[in-house]
């Protein structure tokens, strides 16, 4: 019975396993390895762009493994990760834009400290425009508009507390950053509590 079966898989063409393309510049990953990046939700194109470093990579360690598309679809995967990563965290400064808004997770930070949702967003447009017209650009806006709203909700707590007198209309009354003085900004914690 065996013997029978080994003389008809040498007969069939489908149990032959084709050789793998030459490796080379011009090499390209089979259909099967593009399939399972599309599956994963790997764009074509994407693969397509790291295909010339992964063949340099090989080629410098003196040709190809075995098991190339395998190695290819790892390789295609980990710098998805790195890709998608960089793009939702970047650490480029940028300016800001005029319809920004901060990530729910800075809402959510904002209530821990005892600060309102709406208290933060009538925040908003004045740290827009005061950002947009100052033309700066900073890594994370995020972190910008916690430190202000959380500054701004403070001076506020403590004008209440004073009478009025230290709220924020009121110039000169030290609660403005250029009004203290940078030992006071390096050793403020009061945004930790």
């Amino acid at each position: 019975m065996l013997s029978q079966w080994r003389t008809r898989q040498s007969q069939h063409n489908s149990f032959e396993i084709s050789p793998p393309a030459p490796f080379g510049k011009n090499w390209k990953p089979s259909q099967d390895a593009l399939e399972i990046l599309a599956q994963a939700g790997i764009d074509g194109a994407f693969a397509n762009t790291v295909r010339a470093e992964f063949v340099l990579y090989w080629s410098e360690r003196g040709g190809a493994p075995k098991e190339i598309n395998s190695r290819f679809v790892e390789h295609v995967r980990r710098r998805w990760l790195r890709h998608t990563s960089q793009m939702q965290h970047s650490t480029e400064p940028s300016r800001i834009h005029r319809n920004w808004q901060p990530d729910s997770a800075v809402y959510d930070t904002l209530r821990l400290a005892g600060i309102n949702e709406a208290a933060a967003r009538a925040l908003l447009p004045e740290f827009v425009m005061y950002w947009l017209d100052s033309n700066e650009v900073h890594i994370s806006w995020n972190s910008k508009f916690l430190q202000h709203v959380k500054r701004q909700c403070r001076a506020d707590t403590e004008g209440d507390q004073h009478g009025g007198e230290q709220g924020r209309g009121n110039a000169g009354t030290g609660n403005r950053s250029k009004d203290r003085s940078l030992s006071d900004d390096l050793t403020d914690t009061s945004w930790a509590s």
